[in-house]
Protein backbone atom coordinates (compact mmCIF):
# COMPACT_ATOMS: atom_id res chain seq x y z
CA UNK A 1 0.00 0.00 0.00
CA UNK A 2 1.31 3.43 -0.85
CA UNK A 3 1.24 6.31 1.55
CA UNK A 4 -0.41 9.59 0.64
CA UNK A 5 1.70 11.59 3.09
CA UNK A 6 3.05 14.74 1.50
CA UNK A 7 6.50 15.76 2.72
CA UNK A 8 8.09 19.14 2.11
CA UNK A 9 10.81 19.08 -0.54
CA UNK A 10 13.45 19.74 2.10
CA UNK A 11 12.39 16.60 4.00
CA UNK A 12 12.40 14.46 0.87
CA UNK A 13 15.75 15.81 -0.30
CA UNK A 14 18.00 16.56 2.68
CA UNK A 15 20.55 18.09 0.31
CA UNK A 16 18.04 20.91 -0.22
CA UNK A 17 17.58 22.40 3.23
CA UNK A 18 14.88 24.95 3.81
CA UNK A 19 15.16 28.54 4.96
CA UNK A 20 11.96 30.19 6.12
CA UNK A 21 9.93 27.27 4.77
CA UNK A 22 11.34 27.45 1.23
CA UNK A 23 13.97 25.37 -0.51
CA UNK A 24 17.10 27.31 0.33
CA UNK A 25 18.39 27.50 -3.24
CA UNK A 26 15.14 29.15 -4.32
CA UNK A 27 15.32 31.61 -1.44
CA UNK A 28 18.96 32.67 -1.57
CA UNK A 29 20.20 32.02 -5.10
CA UNK A 30 21.48 34.74 -7.42
CA UNK A 31 18.46 34.00 -9.61
CA UNK A 32 16.18 34.72 -6.63
CA UNK A 33 18.00 38.04 -6.13
CA UNK A 34 17.36 39.01 -9.73
CA UNK A 35 13.77 37.80 -9.99
CA UNK A 36 12.80 39.47 -6.70
CA UNK A 37 14.69 42.66 -7.59
CA UNK A 38 16.63 42.55 -4.32
CA UNK A 39 19.46 44.95 -3.58
CA UNK A 40 22.81 43.37 -2.75
CA UNK A 41 22.23 44.34 0.88
CA UNK A 42 18.82 42.62 1.09
CA UNK A 43 20.05 39.60 -0.80
CA UNK A 44 23.12 39.45 1.46
CA UNK A 45 20.82 39.12 4.47
CA UNK A 46 19.00 36.24 2.77
CA UNK A 47 22.27 34.62 1.79
CA UNK A 48 23.50 34.97 5.36
CA UNK A 49 20.42 33.02 6.57
CA UNK A 50 21.30 30.31 4.06
CA UNK A 51 24.92 30.18 5.26
CA UNK A 52 23.73 29.98 8.88
CA UNK A 53 21.53 27.03 7.92
CA UNK A 54 24.52 25.35 6.27
CA UNK A 55 26.51 25.91 9.47
CA UNK A 56 23.76 24.22 11.50
CA UNK A 57 23.87 21.19 9.22
CA UNK A 58 27.55 20.89 8.32
CA UNK A 59 29.73 22.88 10.76
CA UNK A 60 32.16 24.08 8.07
CA UNK A 61 35.29 26.09 8.77
CA UNK A 62 35.19 27.79 5.37
CA UNK A 63 32.65 28.78 2.72
CA UNK A 64 34.03 29.45 -0.76
CA UNK A 65 31.58 31.51 -2.80
CA UNK A 66 31.67 30.89 -6.54
CA UNK A 67 29.46 31.73 -9.48
CA UNK A 68 28.16 35.12 -10.49
CA UNK A 69 27.78 36.34 -6.91
CA UNK A 70 31.52 35.94 -6.37
CA UNK A 71 32.15 38.85 -8.75
CA UNK A 72 30.11 41.13 -6.46
CA UNK A 73 31.36 39.66 -3.19
CA UNK A 74 32.23 43.05 -1.69
CA UNK A 75 28.64 44.26 -2.18
CA UNK A 76 27.08 41.67 0.15
CA UNK A 77 30.00 40.85 2.46
CA UNK A 78 28.88 43.40 5.11
CA UNK A 79 25.66 41.37 5.55
CA UNK A 80 27.48 38.10 6.21
CA UNK A 81 27.74 37.19 9.88
CA UNK A 82 28.58 33.52 10.27
CA UNK A 83 31.18 31.66 12.31
CA UNK A 84 32.97 30.13 9.32
CA UNK A 85 35.32 32.14 7.16
CA UNK A 86 33.65 33.30 3.90
CA UNK A 87 35.78 34.02 0.83
CA UNK A 88 35.16 34.40 -2.90
CA UNK A 89 36.49 31.68 -5.19
CA UNK A 90 39.92 32.68 -6.45
CA UNK A 91 38.80 32.22 -10.04
CA UNK A 92 35.43 33.88 -9.32
CA UNK A 93 32.83 33.02 -11.97
CA UNK A 94 35.36 31.13 -14.13
CA UNK A 95 35.94 28.39 -11.54
CA UNK A 96 33.24 26.06 -12.90
CA UNK A 97 34.40 26.40 -16.49
CA UNK A 98 38.04 25.78 -15.56
CA UNK A 99 37.07 22.83 -13.36
CA UNK A 100 35.08 21.25 -16.20
CA UNK A 101 37.98 21.75 -18.62
CA UNK A 102 40.38 20.20 -16.11
CA UNK A 103 38.09 17.21 -15.57
CA UNK A 104 37.81 16.69 -19.34
CA UNK A 105 41.58 16.91 -19.73
CA UNK A 106 42.18 14.41 -16.93
CA UNK A 107 39.61 12.04 -18.39
CA UNK A 108 41.19 12.18 -21.83
CA UNK A 109 44.73 11.78 -20.49
CA UNK A 110 43.59 8.77 -18.44
CA UNK A 111 43.54 6.62 -21.59
CA UNK A 112 39.80 6.81 -22.12
CA UNK A 113 40.11 8.70 -25.40
CA UNK A 114 38.24 7.02 -28.20
CA UNK A 115 36.50 4.42 -26.02
CA UNK A 116 32.82 3.92 -26.61
CA UNK A 117 30.52 4.18 -23.64
CA UNK A 118 28.46 1.19 -22.64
Amino acid sequence: ASSSTSWPASAAFPSSPSVRGRIAEHYASAAARESNHLSWSKWGKRFNRYLRRMEELLWPELFIIGGGASRKFEKFLPQIDVEAEVVPAQLRNEAGIIGAALAATLTLSDGRRGRSRR
